[in-house]
């Protein structure tokens, strides 16, 4: 189907937002394209390997949903923007040229972006193109997996004069809207500002998230996150002073391991939120409680690291001890035992 989940008020937006038709590269099995012609809106899809063309390493062999013709970035500097005034681009492939080259060469007003900003798809390239030529005036949430965060922004093309003053973040804070400095790199879609009352107001949520997220099979945690460490840093969000979504350009780097950004105490409750008390799993608890230890006997040592070394242990020990004793009593009534 499509890798971004459509919603009625996505498309919506993308039919009656503004008159006129849609451009689509990198279409992929035409989903998107086929929900919209579907409410009578003129799309050109394209893609450089259609599926009734030959196979890639996006869509495989699928069927096509509609049609959808050979064709990339190139092709939109021949188009009418009075034709085609949108430009869609629904889950750009990550760390490519196609989709700046796509805004580069489009000549109408109105981008509608698909996809996730500093994640899994575009690039670098892609955003400064936006943000240099365009503004957000329009987010659309859209469904995600606790792993995803995309949505749909609409961007308009600016004026001369236009120094985007009034664009909207492109990360927007959880609670506030406003521009958002973090963002959790396991539960991708909470961000944050430099506001504590945001931080305390999606508390719940984000705990809740983590939870869901890090109780499934030690697999899922292993092979994606071998350095726990790193899974459990936030991403930054800083300023690199070039004009962007809301006049500065963001770039993403992984915080620094310092105390105040990554602190090992709030690595300590996530790891205790993950455990069977929470529904998760004994044995990935025991994995993720493992690489922690693992890599705390890696940090400098000091009296915060033997204090959390000692609490992992103690934890472990407890976790244990309770998993035990609960198995035990569900065996004497007859229940079978806690899920391993």
């Amino acid at each position: 189907y499509a890798y971004a989940t459509p919603t009625e008020s996505a498309l919506d937006l993308l039919s009656d937002f503004v008159p006129g038709g849609v451009v689509e590269v990198g279409s992929g099995t035409g989903y998107w394209a086929k929900l919209l012609r579907d409410r009578r809106v003129e799309v050109l899809a394209l893609d450089k390997n259609p599926p009734d063309h030959q196979a890639n390493a996006y869509h495989g062999r699928c069927r096509p949903h509609t049609e959808v013709k050979k064709g990339n970035a190139t092709d939109l500097e021949s188009l009418s923007p009075m034709e085609y005034p949108k430009l869609m681009l629904c889950y750009p492939p990550p760390q490519e040229h196609m989709a700046a080259e796509a805004i580069g060469n489009f000549k109408g007003d109105y981008v509608f972006h698909i996809g996730e900003w500093f994640g899994d798809t575009g690039s670098l390239a892609m955003q400064k193109a936006l943000g240099q030529s365009f503004r957000m005036i329009r987010r659309e949430p859209l469904p995600n997996w606790p792993s995803t965060s995309y949505e749909m922004t609409i961007w308009k093309r600016r004026s001369k004069d236009d120094q985007g003053e009034n664009a909207l973040p492109a990360v927007a804070c959880s609670h506030c809207g406003g521009r958002a400095q973090v963002r959790c790199r396991i539960t991708c879609e909470i961000a944050y500002c430099n506001k504590e009352e945001c931080l305390d107001a999606c508390r719940s949520k984000h705990r809740t998230l983590m939870a869901f997220k890090m109780s499934g099979p030690a697999t899922s945690v292993g092979a994606i996150y071998p350095d726990v460490n790193a899974a459990m840093t936030v991403r930054t969000l800083a300023s690199t002073g070039t004009q962007e979504a809301d006049g500065q350009s963001e770039t993403e780097q992984q915080a620094s391991t310092s105390e105040a950004e990554t602190p090992l105490t709030l690595t300590f409750q996530w790891v205790a939120l993950m455990g069977p008390a929470n529904g998760g799993s004994l044995v990935s608890w025991l994995v993720l409680a493992a690489r922690m230890a693992t890599n705390l006997a890696d940090q400098p040592p000091n009296k915060k690291t033997k204090i959390m070394t000692a609490q992992v242990e103690q934890l472990a020990i407890d976790t244990i001890r309770v998993t035990a004793a609960e198995m035990v009593q569900k065996a004497k009534s007859g229940h079978p035992g806690a899920p391993m």
